[in-house]
């Protein structure tokens, strides 16, 4: 799944759904909430954005540390973007695809 889908998630409040199914039962949601929350800011587009190593094990140790609010991922396509897109001329097929 791609930061994008899991920003999704986090926004509908169905972040449960990035985790695996063969896990659900015996997975606390609170906790994998948390981790979550720690793991959104890790993938923002710049590093500046980006928390150090040295804090997410803070985070990730700490129930007492506050966490960092989320924010959404840099640039965002729609898929009807994506889908609308697209060129084609006689020699090449131009595709949009963030990374």
């Amino acid at each position: 799944m791609n930061p994008l889908q899991a920003w999704r998630h986090w926004q509908d409040g169905t972040a449960m759904e990035l985790l695996d199914s063969s896990l659900k039962e015996n997975c606390s949601r609170r906790e994998f909430m948390r981790c979550v929350h720690i793991a959104l800011p890790c993938v923002q587009d710049s590093i500046v954005d980006r928390p150090t190593m040295a804090s997410v094990i803070q985070m990730l140790n700490s129930n007492s540390t506050t966490l960092p609010v989320p924010t959404g991922p840099a640039y965002f396509v729609s898929d009807q973007a994506k889908e609308d897109a697209w060129s084609v001329n006689e020699v090449s097929v131009t595709e949009l695809d963030p990374r």
